[in-house]
C-alpha cells in the first residue's frame, strides 16, 4: 500500500470523553469517528458504583428504556446527561476529561476515576 496523504489537519483524533458540571457529556472527533457514533440515534447510560465507571450504549431505538438522544457535534458528538448525573449523584464540581475505552458488551467506558480535571482556558479581556 502507498502513502496516504493527511489533510485533516487542525483536530484531535484521541477518542476522548469531558464530562461538565451541567451534566453533559461530550465526545471528541476521534471518539464520534471511533464508535462510528453518526451511525446511531440514541444512547443507554449505566453507572457502576464501585468502579465509578459511566458504561454508554449506542442505540437507535427511542423505546429504549432510559433512551437519551445523541447530538452530532461539528467537532464530535454529546449527550444531555444532567437528569443521569443527579440520579447518581455524581457531583461534578470539574469538567473532567479521560480517554474512552470499550467493555465486554460494547459499551463505551467513561472512568471517573482515571479522568483528570480539565483546566480552564484563561480569557483575555480587551
Amino acid at each position: 500500500m502507498g502513502f496516504v496523504k493527511f489533510v485533516e489537519t487542525g483536530r484531535a483524533y484521541v477518542a476522548k470523553a469531558s464530562i461538565y458540571r451541567s451534566g453533559m457529556i461530550s465526545f471528541t472527533a476521534g471518539a464520534r469517528k471511533r464508535f462510528k457514533m453518526e451511525d446511531y440515534k440514541y444512547v443507554v447510560l449505566y453507572f457502576d458504583s464501585e468502579t465509578q465507571k459511566i458504561a454508554i450504549e449506542l442505540t437507535n431505538s427511542d423505546n429504549a428504556a432510559g433512551a437519551l438522544k445523541l447530538r452530532m457535534r461539528v467537532t464530535g458528538a454529546d449527550i444531555p446527561a444532567k437528569g443521569f448525573c443527579e440520579y447518581f449523584n455524581l457531583n461534578i464540581k470539574d469538567t473532567k476529561s479521560c480517554e474512552l475505552d470499550v467493555d465486554k458488551d460494547g459499551r463505551i467506558i467513561l472512568d471517573l476515576k482515571s479522568a483528570r480535571v480539565r483546566k480552564a482556558k484563561k480569557r483575555e479581556i480587551e
